[in-house]
């Protein structure tokens, strides 16, 4: 988080997506991932117009639902994605 207090890619998101999306959504994707979720501007792109936080918001199981096949992200995680939303999507 930055020193004003706003999620930003580089200091919050840019690990939760390494960690938990890019064994499928790599680049190229693999294991059926439509898109990569490698760069800034790719989670961006997910976020605006593929429902990231719907999916990662869904229950396991659910269809649509991410991790695919995997537990769901903990909520605080759920969050942090949801907060960089509202604080504009920042890079760093």
């Amino acid at each position: 988080m930055s020193q004003e207090g706003t999620v930003n890619y580089t200091d919050d998101i840019q690990s939760i997506i390494s960690n938990n999306c890019t064994f499928c959504h790599s680049d190229p994707p693999v294991n059926g991932a439509p898109i990569a979720l490698i760069t800034y501007n790719q989670v961006v792109s997910a976020i605006n117009n593929s429902d990231l936080i719907n999916r990662i918001s869904g229950q396991s199981g659910e269809a649509g639902a991410m991790p695919f096949g995997g537990p769901r992200l903990p909520q605080n995680l759920i969050n942090l994605v949801i907060q960089w939303e509202m604080d504009g999507l920042l890079e760093n």
